[in-house]
């Protein structure tokens, strides 16, 4: 897999910028229509949930149905919506591990790859009067580490940060600035969009990690 990577320009500093890929459709996870893959259980297998999930303003509000918990419950008909004016648009993940059972990458743990889809993927139609995430900023704990642009398509896509993480486990990335240990954050906020037809808001169905093999 190859990530293309360019850079963008911010408080005077020059970021890293990651561009996300769609699936091959070589791929055998791959799927021509929102409908099949609603049906597929293949794009499940090695996605896991990123269980911890940050959204302030909209889990304190029982009865909005566009909570964040939707991007990590294998459902494309549900969706985490927000307003573009909402201030707080974004997804955090803390690192919870097993002392000496799970680690950075070990066997279906997060080693740098998210797999998700964009949008509103209820159907075709809805996802075009939804707006969709273009660009996420990435924070670990506190540091700005670089940029995502995401696709924007309803077909399943993916990008990679493990290039900025020492991964001991594996032999890979050793001279990478940044070590991944529990208690631990990556904030993946939401800088800009792509507009909808109708509606002023940013949907994302799922939003996942893709899990270590064994």
């Amino acid at each position: 897999m190859v990530f293309l990577s360019s850079q963008v320009y911010g408080q005077d500093l020059i970021y890293d910028t990651i561009f996300a890929e769609q699936i091959s459709s070589k791929d055998e996870r791959y799927e021509n229509s929102i409908e099949l893959y609603k049906k597929s259980e293949t794009w499940r297998i090695w996605t896991f949930p990123m269980e911890n999930k940050y959204d302030s303003v909209i889990t304190t509000i029982k009865e909005w149905p566009y909570k964040i918990q939707n991007i990590n419950d294998f459902d494309l008909n549900t969706s985490w919506t927000k307003l573009q004016t909402d201030s707080i648009k974004k997804i955090q993940f803390e690192f919870k591990f097993d002392s000496g059972k799970r680690f950075y990458s070990s066997a279906y743990q997060f080693f740098g790859q998210i797999n998700l889809f964009n949008g509103n993927l209820q159907s075709i139609t809805e996802w075009e009067k939804h707006g969709r995430i273009k660009t996420l900023r990435i924070i670990y704990n506190e540091i700005i580490i670089c940029y995502v642009i995401l696709i924007d398509t309803w077909q399943f896509q993916f990008f990679s940060i493990e290039k900025y993480f020492k991964n001991r486990y594996l032999g890979k990335y050793l001279t990478a600035e940044y070590e991944i240990k529990t208690g631990d954050k990556i904030t993946f906020e939401v800088v800009d969009y792509y507009p909808g037809t109708v509606f002023k808001d940013i949907s994302i169905s799922e939003f996942q990690i893709e899990g270590a093999k064994n």
